[in-house]
C-alpha cells in the first residue's frame, strides 16, 4: 500500500505498489466510486496485501482487504471500481 486519497465523500483512491507482483510490475491505483461505507485502519501505508474477499451487493460490491502490519482489515462498500495502471 502506497497511498490513500479522499477525494470526495463517496470516492475512494489506493495507490498499491505492484512491482512485486505477478502481472503489472508497476504502481496500480483503484478508484472506488460510490462509496455507500469504508473502514481503513489507520497508519497502514506500506503494509502487505494478503488476502481479500469481495462479496456482491444490491448497488455493487463489498470488499474485504487483509493486510499486515500489523494484522488490519479494510472494508469497502461501493457501487464500481476503476483499475489503473498508475503513470509515473
Amino acid at each position: 500500500m502506497k497511498s490513500i486519497e479522499y477525494p470526495s465523500k463517496d470516492t475512494f483512491v489506493m495507490t498499491l505498489d505492484c512491482r512485486g507482483g505477478f502481472h503489472y510490475f508497476t504502481d496500480i491505483t483503484l478508484t472506488f466510486t460510490g462509496v455507500e461505507e469504508l473502514f481503513v485502519p489507520d497508519h497502514f501505508e506500506g503494509a502487505w496485501w494478503l488476502y481479500n474477499e469481495v462479496y456482491s451487493t444490491k448497488t455493487g460490491f463489498e470488499l474485504h482487504v487483509l493486510f499486515e502490519r500489523p494484522f488490519s482489515e479494510m472494508k469497502i462498500s461501493a457501487e464500481n471500481v476503476f483499475i489503473a495502471e498508475r503513470k509515473k
